[in-house]
């Protein structure tokens, strides 16, 4: 159910969304899928969560790996990746946030609309007449 749920909100949210009703303003989110994600657990993950897992790939295009905390070390291959998923019950090590990627602490959730940011990244996109301002129409239709 969250699998088919995600994969609806995904094919409705991937596209530009019109956030408001302005007209000398138009806002827009954008999602982008993370491309390399590294989960880092306790364990060795069951057969449900590695279901979850391929279907988290299909649906986006991610790159995931998966690691038990006990071999997570500090080295630089930790680097290539742009989120790290923290389902682990250990406490996050300090030195982890000294790397360039987001670190997700939330566990998996059941609401498809929280589960959807723990796989992408959300930018937000104005488009205006003027850089100082809504001044007039924008120059850019969005029908």
């Amino acid at each position: 159910m969250l699998v088919s749920n995600l994969e609806e909100l995904w094919n409705i949210k991937s596209k530009k969304i019109k956030n408001d009703d302005l007209q000398s303003e138009h806002n827009y989110s954008v999602l982008y899928p993370h491309k390399k994600v590294l989960i880092v657990q306790d364990g060795q993950s069951d057969s449900e969560f590695k279901k979850y897992s391929d279907s988290i790939k299909k649906i986006f295009g991610l790159t995931i790996h998966e690691i038990e905390f006990s071999k997570l070390e500090e080295n630089d291959s930790i680097d290539k990746y742009s989120l790290v998923r923290w389902l682990s019950k250990e406490v996050i090590p300090e030195w982890i946030y000294e790397y360039n990627f987001s670190v997700d602490a939330n566990h998996i959730v059941q609401n498809p609309h929280r589960e959807l940011f723990s796989w992408v990244r959300e930018q937000s996109i104005s488009i205006t007449n003027h850089r100082y301002g809504n001044i007039g129409f924008s120059p850019v239709s969005v029908e």
